[in-house]
């Protein structure tokens, strides 16, 4: 069932919104976000919810959202996890046209929608959101034929981990891997908090290559770090 419905919600989000990605080759998606848009990072998990509470809340809130600018821009299924405590099972990415769009929505979602809140957690047993403003463009690529992983790092010594993903990048770059999101102050709206302090995309040729990686160096950020979560999406 929870299968079920995951392809049900994706197909109304990936399917039903318009897709804001560039011309690539084919598998291949390139995404973009202009300066003073906003970039969501949805990670969520399902519950095993009936058909007709998708159906509804898809009815009832997703116009909302698109009236004030939303779009989907697509999605990664999570394979596994190698580090933390979440055991997700997709990653949205989405995109507002500004700030104050986003917020307009938050102001108006409840009065036309007052269970919206239920609604999401009869639908998804963990639904952690982060949205980036975005400084300057954006653009980054993801190619399903790659090996791809997320870390999340929450820190206290934010000087520290500056320094240690400096070093962190350039190997991985030596390494053969492509970091396609490197993003950073990133917020969450209340009851929705997965604000890690450092989030990271790359993509890695296949499994054996990050394997090595790891087992070369991944422990070098451990010294600069509360808290890690790592997805896999092959």
């Amino acid at each position: 069932m929870k299968s079920y419905l995951r392809v049900m919600v994706l197909s109304i989000l990936l399917g039903g919104m318009v897709i804001s990605c560039l011309p690539a080759q084919k598998g291949i998606k390139t995404y973009h976000v202009s300066a003073g848009e906003v970039l969501d990072v949805i990670v969520m998990s399902f519950n095993d919810s009936v058909k007709a509470d998708v159906a509804r809340y898809f009815k009832e809130a997703l116009p909302v959202a698109q009236e004030h600018t939303y779009e989907t821009l697509g999605s990664m299924d999570i394979q596994g996890y190698t580090a933390g405590n979440l055991n997700a099972e997709v990653i949205i990415f989405g995109k507002w046209s500004s700030l104050q769009a986003r917020g307009d929505f938050a102001e108006v979602i409840l009065d036309r929608v007052p269970d919206f809140h239920q609604q999401r957690r009869k639908i998804w047993s963990h639904f952690g959101l982060t949205y980036y403003p975005m400084k300057r463009d954006l653009t980054f690529t993801i190619d399903p034929s790659q090996y791809h992983v997320t870390t999340g790092l929450w820190t206290d010594k934010p000087a520290a981990l500056k320094d240690a993903l400096t070093h962190w990048r350039a190997l991985v770059q030596q390494s053969g891997g492509q970091i396609h999101l490197d993003l950073h102050n990133g917020e969450s709206p209340l009851g929705y908090r997965y604000a890690p302090d450092r989030l990271l995309l790359v993509s890695w040729e296949n499994e054996a290559a990050f394997i090595a990686f790891q087992e070369e160096h991944g422990q070098m950020l451990d010294a600069s770090i509360l808290h890690i979560n790592q997805f896999i999406h092959q």
